[in-house]
């Protein structure tokens, strides 16, 4: 949204408060029960319109600014505590092009009501066309209190008045105080013209939005710059530690994905003292689990822990890995429970090759039986370790 855009928002939004106007008045008087007395009462709300549009017209007419003033002053005495007046006025200088007049009858109308709409846009608008960016987002975060318009919308408005300006350093200041609304223009500032990388530390603040971030550092700068980023996120002391399989205990961690576990599968959540649980019907091959890796080329070894209850040839559970830059298939292994009363555990080998297959993605799959037959699992731990004769 451009300012032009903006501007001619705010003065729909402020000249149909003013029309609204009436109603409020209306409203404000609903203890009122006869009828006769609620038509009197709309008579009199036209009357009082009517006068005060007249004096209000006549000292726009002679664009005195003083004048306004005066009028103001006269109305807020005959009328303490009604904004209407100054918002009805404010739509009427600002259709006029009288843009001093409209920012008088704006601050008239907050000092009766600091809630009110019109005068809160008004000042928004004023401040970005005048291009004072730190009242600007004050004033945002005033509109944003009064949830009285849609927050992406109010989003967009403000986004709009910087892709004008391309002052975007003004909008990363503000998001490093951490305001209430700072998920929502982040995540909404992903999708600018803005350099990534100066967006990494912001992100770090804002756990919901390290997803979406990651991703878009994946398709413009490549993977090993997102995983590079994803570690500034991981909160584990010793950053040169981080396993080859990340929370390997299936914890509920804040960590994005690719780089944490993903579990797209209805079916399947993480338990609250870790592990995950899967109930599979024994059908299909539906990605239950996936993670992206880094295990050294070389030989591997995939080692799972596991408890639940499955039948025989009622189908089981596997892993899946291959390169992730080729899409190679390079391990299947099947995880097929014996036990129904003890955790069972299962180990693998497998190579990485030397070239192409720095990141891998590792998928935990169904594997349909032949007698298909529910299986209730818990994943306990999956972890990959160099080869027992490396270890030594």
């Amino acid at each position: 949204m451009g300012l032009a855009s903006l501007t001619s928002k705010v003065l729909l939004s402020t000249s149909f408060l003013a029309l609204a106007g009436l109603v409020c008045a209306v409203g404000m008087h609903s203890r009122v029960s006869s009828s006769d007395d609620r038509r009197l009462l709309v008579g009199q709300s036209i009357f009082v319109k009517e006068a005060l549009r007249r004096e209000l017209d006549t000292a726009l007419r002679n664009d005195s600014v003083a004048e306004i003033e005066d009028v103001a002053r006269r109305l807020a005495r005959r009328a303490p505590t009604d904004e209407f007046p100054y918002e009805a006025a404010l739509a009427v200088a600002y259709s006029e092009g009288n843009f001093a007049a409209a920012d008088t009858f704006a601050t008239y109308a907050l000092m009766r009501q600091p809630r009110s709409l019109a005068g809160h846009l008004h000042m928004f608008s004023a401040y970005a066309e005048r291009k004072e960016y730190d009242l600007l987002l004050r004033q945002f975060e005033n509109l944003a209190r009064l949830r009285s318009l849609d927050e992406e919308l109010l989003t967009e408005a403000l986004i709009g008045v910087f892709q004008d300006s391309g002052q975007w350093h003004f909008l990363l200041s503000y998001l490093d105080t951490e305001p209430k609304t700072g998920n929502l223009l982040l995540r909404r500032l992903l999708n600018e013209d803005v350099i990534l990388l100066r967006l990494a530390k912001l992100v770090k603040k804002y756990p919901s939005v390290q997803a979406e971030f990651i991703d878009r550092i994946i398709s413009e700068k490549g993977i090993e710059v997102a995983f590079s980023l994803w570690q500034t996120f991981a909160s584990v002391p010793n950053k040169n530690e981080i396993s080859i399989v990340f929370n390997g205990e299936f914890q509920t961690r804040a960590e994005p994905p690719p780089f944490n576990w993903t579990i797209p599968y209805d079916r399947a959540e993480l338990q609250e003292d870790g592990g995950l649980f899967v109930s599979y019907p024994g059908t299909g091959f539906p990605l239950i689990a996936r993670q992206v890796i880094t295990a050294q080329s070389g030989e591997n070894v995939l080692i799972t822990q596991a408890i639940g209850r499955m039948h025989d040839n009622g189908g089981a559970l596997e892993w899946r890995i291959r390169c992730l830059r080729t899409h190679v298939q390079l391990h299947t292994s099947v995880i097929e429970l014996v036990s129904v009363s003890a955790a069972e555990e299962f180990e693998a080998t497998f190579n990485i090759p030397d070239s192409e297959c720095a990141f891998q993605a590792i998928e935990l799959h169904g594997r349909p039986g032949v007698l298909p037959k529910p299986a209730r699992v818990e994943i306990v731990s999956v972890s990959i370790n160099g080869s027992p004769k490396d270890k030594h």
